[in-house]
């Protein structure tokens, strides 16, 4: 894989260093494009998130789009979007970050000044991930604890600010707000990595391996297209059996779980370890749906404030 990608880091620089017509660096450049993206995502596959957790929280044999008209059916219209403040608040902040993060990371790890001697360019791509990963736990971690709250089936909170106030009320920061930072942070690092790994890999073989490393301009919008969303979906499968004790933990607000390890070995017990993959085709959906969006607007972005 590495003889089909070119390496021309000299240029990169250059380029990330240009300002566009809206006066722009590169830097603050990723960060108004990650936002954009991050917006994006989260409109277009919220529904399917909320089919998500629901079957995460609730196991039945249901199908996905069967739960999901159910849904709409019994509580209304808009019961998908329920929770969609939280992440859209954040997401943006989220997704600006993680961008943000990442490009630096990936662009230090190619330099001389590394003290991480990593050749590989995949290898580089990879580490940059599993650390913006890392990074955006601070938001996705209580972001998603808000979120996971108001999509539970009769949740009894009105409002994402009123499930906030009452969690941080009745257990503090970081009990409450922060409850399952942890097995957030297992998720997202080595998420986050294989999530930006096969982005570059499937973009630069749909691309024919011409792609200059950073290049947005050599890469049609059907190869990020598909580049984004078969990343998302690699990334979430490998993670999802995680991210379904993430979500069982910060959804329990009787004390039944001490731990993350208590909520996994718990929620087997109950339920077998099929629990562990409640919901894994809603979220395959979602992954292709979200991701393919998320790197379309966030290269589009870039490209178009760059012009």
């Amino acid at each position: 894989m590495e003889s089909i990608v070119t390496l021309d880091y000299e240029t990169w620089e250059r380029e990330r260093a240009t300002v566009g017509k809206f006066g722009l660096s590169g830097h603050q450049l990723e960060l108004l494009s990650g936002f954009s993206a991050g917006v994006a995502g989260i409109v277009s596959g919220h529904p399917l998130d909320t089919v998500r957790i629901r079957m995460q929280m609730n196991p039945t044999r249901e199908g996905v789009f069967t739960r999901l008209f159910k849904m709409v059916r019994v509580e209304g219209l808009t019961s998908p979007f329920r929770g969609i403040m939280p992440p859209l608040a954040a997401s943006g902040f989220q997704n600006a970050l993680l961008f943000a993060t990442y490009a630096p990371s990936q662009r230090y790890l190619a330099s001389e000044d590394s003290p991480i001697r990593v050749r590989s360019y995949l290898g580089q791509v990879f580490l940059a991930g599993c650390v913006a990963g890392a990074a955006q736990t601070i938001v996705t971690a209580p972001s998603e604890l808000v979120k996971i709250r108001m999509q539970a089936t009769g949740s009894q909170y009105s409002s994402s600010s009123q499930c906030l106030i009452a969690s941080v009320r009745s257990h503090g920061l970081r009990s409450g707000l922060f409850r399952g930072f942890g097995v957030t942070f297992l998720r997202d690092c080595p998420n986050i990595g294989i999530y930006f790994w096969s982005y570059e890999y499937v973009k630069s073989l749909l691309s024919g391996g011409r792609l200059l490393v950073g290049d947005s301009q050599v890469a049609s919008n059907a190869a990020v297209l598909l580049a984004g969303g078969t990343a998302g979906i690699l990334s979430w499968a490998l993670s999802y059996p995680i991210d379904v004790v993430k979500t069982r933990l910060q959804a329990d607000t009787t004390g039944m779980y001490r731990n993350a390890r208590h909520a996994l070995t718990l929620s087997v017990k109950q339920h077998g370890y099929r629990i562990l993959f409640q919901g894994f085709g809603a979220c395959m959906y979602r992954a292709f749906l979200v991701n393919a969006v998320t790197f379309v607007a966030f290269e589009e972005a870039r490209r178009r404030l760059s012009i």
